[in-house]
């Protein structure tokens, strides 16, 4: 008996064939990109000298200025001036429940640390950031050398740093937060609240002029963590030398990784930016001040604790899940703390970990899936809970350990990771793995990022020679690479930089045949 389908039922079948064919082809077995764009990441020079490898460059290398329409953009000051105007009723900080935009004189509007060094860079001041969580040995060792002679502090911080700084060179001290007095004096150092500057300021503006150029010190960074510069006695961070970046440094770090990043993946107005790095490391800073240029919203935490070794994992979470980013980075250190507590939590879960497994096959074919069963029914949940749930890209910064956090993040979150390697005295730029690469390559740093030039020298039993692949000491070249050391003798300079622009990483290095590095070890 022949059977009738009137026109719903037409429109009822094909609408069911439709939906599932797009989810075949969805979730077809091809690749994210085709393998001939990761089997072909960087760019090797013709020509090459005895003992080294050959010079490796990023494919964007010619294309990696972030300005080539704004050529007038030379400083962190002009950077600033377009971004701002550009943006300007777009929000651009969100601070604990403050908000501040940028249309009109944002920079008065907030009492946060974090606007404080575009306001300087702004006015052409240079900045000296120090970790609230760094030591007081540390604190002095950066005001001896420094001469400093104004210091910001939270409020939080006050009586320690009253104490601290007594017999110092520091004459001015700001307090950001609540402070109860507007001015006072204390063994001739003079506290004033940010409120009160701020009152002054508005009673006498002033008009300002740029007199910097793109070979002007822009900051000067001494790490508090031994693993983000170099250290000359390796011990401790007392000795720690004093990163002179200039603002054509900056500039140059934040084009390149505006241009490693492919279109589909490019930063926006719609886009929430959040890290994790200590005020002293430059890679929060950089990526930030990309953000800002591209519209998108910064977020921070208001409270900044003091000392605080001992982090909570969960409380920064919990900040993390309010805020919401689409873009999050962090050290390594961090993420490895939450993958715990992740494991904690669900590691006893079957389907826990056959969503894991599952994921890795995904990678291993080339796709990034953020909707299977598997995201519906745990990994779903675990992205809601503590990351906001709208995470689409992931930074990984300087993952010495060599772990496998960026293939775990990848299936949890369902999003684009990237593992970065970064030095202050590289204005945080050397490589970073590509979007799109999900090798399960614990030790890949990925290929150099747009300004810089990479190569490998023989270092004791690792030479260029070595097979299959050419091994060795890491040396990188580039704009990005700093001016020198504050306050030191050329001679500790000419020990990590060599005459012709290359600075010697201490790190030990492996070139893959499609242009990306491995990192083997510490020297």
């Amino acid at each position: 008996m022949p059977v009738e389908l009137n026109t719903l039922s037409y429109l009822l079948l094909t609408s069911i064939f439709s939906a599932a064919s797009a989810v075949a082809i969805k979730n077809g077995r091809h690749s994210d990109v085709h393998p001939l764009v990761l089997n072909s990441q960087g760019s090797f020079s013709s020509l090459r000298y005895a003992g080294e490898s050959a010079i490796i460059k990023s494919k964007m290398y010619t294309h990696s200025t972030l300005f080539s329409n704004n050529q007038t953009i030379r400083t962190l000051s002009q950077l600033y001036e377009v971004a701002f105007l550009k943006h300007k009723t777009n929000t651009f900080i969100l601070s604990g429940q403050t908000v501040c935009s940028r249309y009109g004189k944002w920079f008065i509007e907030i009492n946060s640390v974090h606007i404080l060094w575009p306001s300087c860079h702004w006015g052409g001041l240079v900045t000296i950031p120090i970790a609230a969580q760094a030591t007081s040995s540390h604190l002095l060792h950066v005001i001896r050398n420094t001469s400093l002679t104004v210091l910001v502090i939270d409020a939080s911080h006050l009586d320690f740093a009253l104490h601290l700084i007594e017999a110092s060179t520091v004459k001015h001290l700001i307090v950001l937060g609540h402070h109860p007095q507007e001015q006072r004096e204390y063994f001739g150092i003079r506290v004033s609240s940010f409120d009160y500057l701020k009152k002054v300021g508005l009673e006498a503006l002033i008009e300002t002029s740029d007199q910097t150029s793109s070979d002007t010190m822009a900051s000067i960074y001494y790490s508090s963590n031994p693993k983000n510069n170099i250290i000359l006695d390796n011990k401790d961070n007392q000795n720690a030398l004093g990163v002179v970046l200039t603002h054509q440094n900056m500039i140059s770090a934040l084009s390149s990784y505006a241009a490693h990043l492919p279109a589909s993946h490019r930063i926006t107005s719609k886009d929430r930016f959040m890290h994790g790095f200590a005020i002293d490391n430059v890679l929060g800073y950089i990526l930030g001040i990309l953000c800002t240029f591209m519209g998108a919203t910064l977020s921070f935490e208001d409270k900044i604790p003091y000392n605080d070794f001992h982090l909570n994992v969960e409380n920064v979470l919990s900040t993390i899940k309010g805020f919401r980013p689409t873009i999050y980075a962090s050290g390594a250190p961090f993420l490895k703390q939450v993958r715990i507590l992740i494991a904690n939590k669900y590691g006893n879960s079957f389907i826990y970990q056959r969503g894991l497994k599952r994921k890795d096959r995904y990678h291993r074919e080339g796709r990034l899936v953020s909707d299977c069963i598997y995201d519906m029914l745990v990994f779903r949940d675990i992205r809601q809970r503590m990351f906001g749930g709208n995470i689409r890209l992931l930074l990984i910064d300087d993952d010495q350990n060599m772990s496998d956090d960026a293939s775990f993040y990848r299936a949890i979150l369902g999003a684009q990771v990237l593992k970065t390697f970064s030095r202050a005295e590289t204005t945080s730029g050397m490589t970073a793995t590509s979007v799109y690469d999900y090798t399960s390559d614990k030790r890949l740093i990925g290929p150099p990022l747009p300004v810089m030039e990479i190569k490998l020298s023989d270092h004791e039993e690792y030479t260029a020679e070595d097979l299959p692949n050419p091994r060795g000491e890491i040396q990188v070249r580039g704009h990005n690479v700093f001016a020198g050391y504050w306050n030191d003798d050329k001679d500790t300079l000419l020990d990590v930089v060599h005459p012709d622009g290359w600075f010697i990483t201490d790190m030990i290095g492996e070139l893959l045949p499609n242009g990306s590095f491995r990192l083997l070890k510490s020297k």
